[in-house]
Formats: structure tokens, sequence, C-alpha cells
């Protein structure tokens, strides 16, 4: 994702991400929000008005706010039940403990609130190319809840999809409302190498729109098919249970 956020004159990159912060965005609901610590700035700088932490003060975005700590996403410095949102970018393919940073956001979460993340997803398309150009790990047989080796990028969709009904050993307040993938081609030509930048950025900018519109455009089962096996990321909507009054 850093690659894809640094170059600010990336026309291509612009694109991408803006339809994944618009994604993002539409799911958030209003009221108190945390931007997890992670490798980018962008989304904080694009959407103001958030508590932002970072894990890296030396990171830089332009438009961004000033983080208001340093800290990791599996030991959050804030009291329980604060926020009416938790978003993330990256944050559960980059951890080693994907399992304390739900725990973690359940904990600072509102009953009722939303945890909002835009992850890796390791389907046929996004398992290259995060193996491949991103030289991620996206090995799916480790443990996706506490690998202390390294960052996995398969582990968002093993935790969320693959094996959801483990998440209540980890977070029981938490529940999987969905998990959505999209991407695909518009990401692939978003970090495609250009020989020359200013054309090609333009063109693949073009393309990656007329893509994403295309998709949209589909049948639900067909899209849904073909988002999981060209995807490269995915949206993943998770909301706290509300306590049931006897």
């Amino acid at each position: 994702m850093q690659a894809a956020h640094d170059g600010g004159t990336d026309r291509a990159s612009a694109a991408f991400w803006s339809a994944a912060f618009a994604r993002a965005s539409a799911a958030m609901p209003y009221g108190p929000t945390l931007f997890l610590p992670s490798d980018s700035l962008a989304f904080a700088a694009a959407r103001p008005g958030m508590l932002t932490t970072h894990a890296d003060l030396t990171a830089e975005a332009p438009g961004a706010p000033e983080p208001l700590c340093v800290c990791s996403a599996e030991a959050l410095p804030f009291p329980a039940d604060t926020f009416a949102c938790v978003v993330g970018f990256d944050v559960l393919g980059r951890s080693p403990h994907p399992a304390r940073v739900l725990s973690e956001a359940a904990r600072v979460l509102a009953p009722g609130g939303r945890v909002v993340l835009v992850e890796p997803w390791t389907g046929t398309a996004g398992r290259l190319f995060h193996g491949l150009h991103n030289h991620r790990r996206v090995a799916p047989g480790l443990d996706p809840w506490f690998d202390a080796g390294s960052a996995n990028a398969a582990a968002p969709r093993e935790c969320l999809v693959e094996r959801a009904d483990e998440l209540p050993r980890h977070a029981p307040e938490l529940k999987v409302i969905e998990v959505a993938p999209f991407g695909g081609l518009g990401e692939v030509l978003a970090s495609r190498p250009a020989p020359d930048a200013a054309r090609d950025a333009a063109s693949a900018a073009n393309r990656i729109t007329r893509h994403l519109a295309r998709l949209d455009r589909l049948p639900g089962p067909l899209r849904r098919l073909l988002n999981g096996l060209l995807a490269t990321r995915a949206l993943c909507i998770l909301e706290k249970r509300r306590p049931i009054i006897e």
C-alpha cells in the first residue's frame, strides 16, 4: 500500500485509492473515529476529523493531521467504549497478531460501533499480486490469529472468512457484517511501472475508472464471483454487539 500512496502525482494510484477511500467512507458510521496505526496517513489526510495514531512519526503524508501518539494497533492507549468507528488500512495484513488488533478495536469501540478495514485479499489474482509484485507473505497455512513471525497478507481472508467461526474466541463482541473483495485490475494497473509516466498514468487512471464502473454494473452473483477471483483488496466491516438488556 505504501508504494501506491507515495506517488502523489501518480493519477493511476490516485484513481484506485480514491475508490478504496470512498468505499471505506461509505461504510463508516457518524461519530468519534479512530484511525489505526498503519504504514500510511493518506486516508487520514483525505478524511480529516479522525483521531489519528501512527506506528512511526517519521512517515509523511501531505495534509495529514498530526498523529495523537505513536502506538501499535495491538495495544491502543484509549479507554473502553470510546469510539463509534475504528478504521484501518492494511492493518490485519501487516500485524503478527491480528487477534490482538481485533480485540483492541473491540475494546475501544462503543456498542453498536463499527470496525472498517481495507485489507489485502488473497484470491487467485490477489495471491499473485501480493506475493510476486508486493513481495508479501501470502501463506494461508499459518495460524492467522497469532503468527508471531511476521505479517501475512493472507491473514484478513483467513481470519474473517475462512476461519471466521473462530472470531468469538478472540473478539467475542465483534461480528462480521461484510467482507467485500474489490480492486483487481485497478490496483494492478495503478502499480504498473510506466515508461512514459505522465501519459501511462493518465491512461491507466481512465482504465481503472471504467473497470470499476463495469464491475459495479454486473449482476450481484456474477460480480461477487469475479471479485473473489480477481480482487486484490477487500472492504471488511465488523460491528460490536450491543449488550442484551434483560
